[in-house]
């Protein structure tokens, strides 16, 4: 079964705020998020730690015509942060637990040097919000996108394959584990801006609709 990326489905809904560069003072402690999106009812999300603490605020909820039988949810970071990230939530009409969540961050976020902190917050705790953590491959990822952030960090020359995709240094990565996947993707297909996507899905997305 192929199943069609979110990706695509944020191309239409996500929207790009073309604000100038952000300057903020210090990051922020990490977020102790919970795990609330993936196998979760989707009406949990505006409550959940992770939406709170970034500021998130919902900016859509509609059918997904790619895939029958499946409702999008978007929110959208607000205040000093606005248009930098969006969070989108895939559930089945027939059960309102998610089945895909993703995030997608502005590259020029995650570059720059005085809001890469906050970058790093954002990933790390969505990784953690969406996957739990069970999955060792997933945990290390989450590790080193927080740990690494500094010079001269032990092990982090040996960082998994999926970090070299936060950095930039590479386009692609997809790790699988029972049950799901978490993929990491760097796209210049929103607006023309480049994005970093992370997404989080389960085996349980109905198939897309084929093209016509």
């Amino acid at each position: 079964m192929v199943i069609k990326p979110v990706l695509a489905l944020l191309l239409v809904a996500a929207f790009v705020d073309r604000a100038e560069a952000l300057e903020q003072p210090a990051a922020p402690p990490p977020a102790s998020a919970v795990r609330t999106f993936v196998g979760h009812p989707v009406g949990d999300a505006a409550q959940s730690e992770f939406v709170r603490f970034f500021h998130l605020e919902q900016t859509r909820s509609a059918p997904d015509p790619s895939h029958p039988g499946t409702t999008l949810t978007t929110y959208g970071s607000t205040g000093p942060f606005k248009g930098v990230a969006t969070l989108a939530l895939v559930s089945r009409d027939d059960d309102p637990a998610v089945v895909v969540a993703a995030l997608m961050v502005r590259r020029d976020f995650v570059d720059n040097p005085r809001t890469q902190p906050f970058a790093r917050d954002i990933v790390k705790s969505f990784l953690e919000a969406s996957t739990g953590a069970d999955d060792p491959q997933v945990k290390t990822l989450r590790t080193t996108v927080w740990r690494c952030q500094a010079a001269n960090v032990p092990d982090c020359e040996a960082t998994p394959p999926a970090y070299r995709v936060f950095t930039g240094a590479s386009e692609k990565e997809k790790l699988l584990f029972a049950g799901g996947y978490v993929m990491l993707q760097n796209t210049n297909k929103v607006l023309g801006v480049p994005m970093l996507f992370v997404e989080n899905g389960s085996d349980n997305l109905p198939a897309a609709k084929a093209a016509d």
